[in-house]
Order: structure tokens, then C-alpha cells, then sequence
């Protein structure tokens, strides 16, 4: 996530921060490209801090979170 998508909404942010100080419409092409350089960038390079195997409780965790969010499920 930190690696691929927040990299990404930086970039997407400072964008339309500037279009909002600077008055210009967001460059949506060089934007995509600046977007596609990244993802050629991260799929090229190797390395990673990842892990290969999950760590916890995902089961827990995913039922924790249905039960959190679902609707189908009526809340106390």
C-alpha cells in the first residue's frame, strides 16, 4: 500500500492543490504519466520490505471487520 497507492495519491493530491492555489485545470495527461512511471518504476525494482507469509489473525480480523461493517448484520 505504502509502496504503490500512497506514492500515487501524493501525487494526485499536490495536483489539485496546485489547480486550487494556481486557478489551471489539473494536466490529467501528465499526471497519468507521472502515475505510469511510478508503477514502471515500482514493478521493475526489486526489493520490498514485504512479507511473504501473514502475519496475525487474518480470519479474526476479517470477521471483526464484517461484523463491523456489514449491513446485512443488525448492530446492538
Amino acid at each position: 500500500m505504502r509502496d504503490y497507492y500512497l506514492p500515487r495519491w501524493k501525487m494526485f493530491i499536490e495536483a489539485t492543490l496546485a489547480e486550487l492555489r494556481e486557478g489551471k485545470a489539473v494536466d490529467r495527461a501528465a499526471l497519468e504519466k507521472s502515475w505510469r512511471e511510478h508503477e514502471k518504476q515500482f514493478a521493475t525494482t526489486a526489493g520490498g520490505n514485504y512479507v511473504h507469509q501473514p502475519r496475525g489473525d487474518c480470519f479474526s480480523m476479517s470477521r471483526a471487520l464484517y461484523r463491523k461493517y456489514s449491513p446485512l448484520i443488525q448492530k446492538d
